[in-house]
């Protein structure tokens, strides 16, 4: 659990939202809340731009958490937020799927894992900018707008724009990867993985010490199992192939 003010979490939307391409793909139409030790993320985008939010949290260090939330969830989420002060905010994988919830006092939200996202590559995004401040990711986008808290990459770029590597270094713990090892493996959190009979699998959240790990379906119902069970039932977990739209 997680403690924000509602103004900095309302700012935080505001910042990523018009980024979300609101189209006819539902898949793609989310945003991807994501907590590692004193941040929330916010990430959003489409065929065109990907936006990048963050605002320091109170919250359990160790913890990791991401959660793809669609943008109709996101509009009732905002509205919520107007009537409210100071919110935590937490995430439960239950039999019925995973669920992010929202609280102040006796008033609160509760909202789906949007689990059928699309994975956006946003992490890999900071990390390519980080490194170079011009054409990133196959010399497909490049980072337009940047300063220590707010990020814009556009996607299929004809040509490098201003250069923000210096700001970008800013974001090296946001961009650092978040993983765990499990029977000798090692997962990283939020990560699509495809097991032997093709299906689609995240972990998002990362493990406590000596806790079996879950594993989320990435399809619309969402299925919550245990990781051991899932890797007996299907094999090894791999990689999934990117597939968001031009940043393959």
């Amino acid at each position: 659990m997680i403690t924000i003010g509602a103004d900095a979490l309302s700012t935080l939307l505001n910042k990523v939202t018009p980024h979300c391409p609101g189209d006819d793909v539902e898949e793609r139409d989310v945003v991807v809340l994501d907590y590692t030790p004193n941040w929330l993320h916010a990430a959003a985008g489409g065929v065109r731009t990907v936006a990048i939010a963050r605002a320091t949290v109170d919250g359990a260090s160790g913890t990791h958490w991401t959660a793809p939330v669609s943008s109709s969830d996101i509009t009732v989420l905002s509205a919520w937020l107007a009537t409210s002060s100071r919110v935590h905010v937490g995430v439960e994988l239950t039999v019925l799927g995973p669920l992010m919830h929202f609280s102040e006092g006796n008033a609160k939200l509760t909202v789906p894992f949007a689990s059928y996202a699309l994975d956006l590559p946003w992490r890999a995004m900071l990390r390519a900018g980080a490194h170079r401040s011009g054409i990133l990711l196959r010399d497909r986008a490049v980072v337009v707008s940047a300063d220590s808290d707010f990020v814009v990459f556009q996607v299929t770029a004809p040509r490098p724009v201003g250069s923000h590597g210096d700001v970008l270094e800013d974001w090296a713990e946001s961009a650092r990867t978040q993983t765990f090892a499990h029977q000798d493996e090692t997962y990283e959190v939020g990560t699509p993985y495809v097991d032997d009979r093709g299906m689609l699998w995240r972990i998002p959240v990362r493990p406590a010490p000596y806790e079996e790990p879950k594993a989320v379906r990435a399809n619309a119902s969402g299925a919550v199992f245990p990781l051991s069970a899932v890797i007996q039932a299907g094999g090894h977990l791999r990689r999934a192939p990117r597939i968001w739209p031009q940043l393959r």
